[in-house]
């Protein structure tokens, strides 16, 4: 039996570091299981719940342990993968002109000059999209945010379908083009308030990776469909985005901003797990939003120390150089760039 509760001791190790702790949780653990037991729940000491002895005769319930700290990382990987939709959305928006340059080219008679505003004005939507995307964020919040991304996603498509003249076109992209800009905000901004610390770096590749997705969807389905059918499906991706966002639940981190702690736990609880005791989490959160607040500088008096300006230098100049490099171009004109 010492054999046993030394292997079933191991089995559990994960709970616990104590060995002695092991060896006591494969003690009950064979107890139960040689004697068959019925066992009521009891919190241990030492971070666990096992099953204390019932009454004789009656029908016998296995042992069970339960980590009572350990978040659960499910409801987090699905609630990033809702979230980061808004990805894949401004990828098929990005990867759109370059299966359907010609098609649309011939049907309205546009010049090089025509087809490159259709192309570059979605990445000027984007400016503006993502510079009025955190204040939004802060008002309504970052589900109900992505949410309602749906509604001028479907106005700019609409306009994109049904258009008859170019500027129409123009617009509809322009209308996208600002939806990628919340998007590109309010969807890495969510993966980052709902992921633990152990998980947060995996979660926040999620954005990205969905972005270059829903570009090789739209090469893809593009070169197999028309204009009007690519149109159509593309339009339809942001409707999924918010089926899926309908069911999570938002930031537990936008609750406490706005001072409903109650409303943070239920979230949060939610992400975490049914086991997992959410108030340490709350209490360390609350903290640091204090501390940000206590320590709110303006714009000058934040990047006035010379390691606050260097790294303002180099995020700016990484960014600079990424999108200066031309791969938007790339993006948008693949199918030319290939075909000569």
């Amino acid at each position: 039996m010492l054999r046993f509760a030394k292997f079933y001791g191991k089995i559990c190790g994960t709970i616990t570091s104590q060995s002695s702790n092991k060896t006591l949780i494969g003690i009950v653990a064979a107890h139960s299981v040689l004697n068959r037991s019925c066992y009521y729940s009891v919190k241990c000491s030492f971070g666990v719940t096992v099953r204390q002895p019932h009454l004789q005769g009656e029908e016998a319930v296995p042992l069970i342990m339960v980590a009572q700290n350990q978040a659960s990382r499910l409801p987090q990987f699905i609630a990033a993968l809702a979230a980061t939709l808004g990805g894949f959305v401004m990828g098929s928006q990005l990867g759109w002109t370059s299966p359907t340059k010609d098609e649309m080219v011939a049907k309205y008679s546009m010049s090089a000059l025509d087809w490159s505003w259709v192309g570059g004005i979605l990445s000027a939507g984007a400016m503006v999209g993502a510079f009025v995307a955190g204040p939004i964020c802060d008002k309504i919040g970052r589900r109900t945010t992505i949410i309602l991304t749906t509604i001028p996603c479907t106005i700019g498509w609409a306009l994109i379908i049904w258009a008859s003249e170019t500027w129409m076109v123009i617009i509809g992209r322009a209308l996208l083009g600002a939806m990628s800009g919340v998007m590109s905000c309010a969807c890495p901004l969510y993966t980052n308030e709902i992921a633990e610390t152990a998980i947060r770096g995996t979660l926040g590749t999620f954005f990205q990776l969905q972005v270059t997705i829903g570009i090789l969807f739209s090469y893809i389905i593009g070169a197999a469909v028309s204009v009007v059918s690519l149109s159509f499906i593309c339009a339809v991706i942001p409707f999924v985005l918010s089926l899926a966002m309908f069911f999570m639940p938002e930031s537990p981190t936008y609750f406490l901003k706005n001072g409903d702690t109650s409303a943070a736990k239920s979230s949060l609880q939610k992400l975490r797990g049914s086991f997992y005791n959410v108030d340490d989490e709350i209490v360390v959160t609350q903290k640091i939003l204090d501390e940000v607040e206590a320590q709110k500088l303006s714009f000058a008096q934040a990047f006035s120390t010379t390691a606050a300006k260097k790294g303002l230098t180099i995020g700016l100049a990484v960014m600079f150089l990424q999108q200066f490099s031309g791969i938007n171009g790339v993006i948008f004109y693949a199918s030319d760039i290939f075909n000569r």
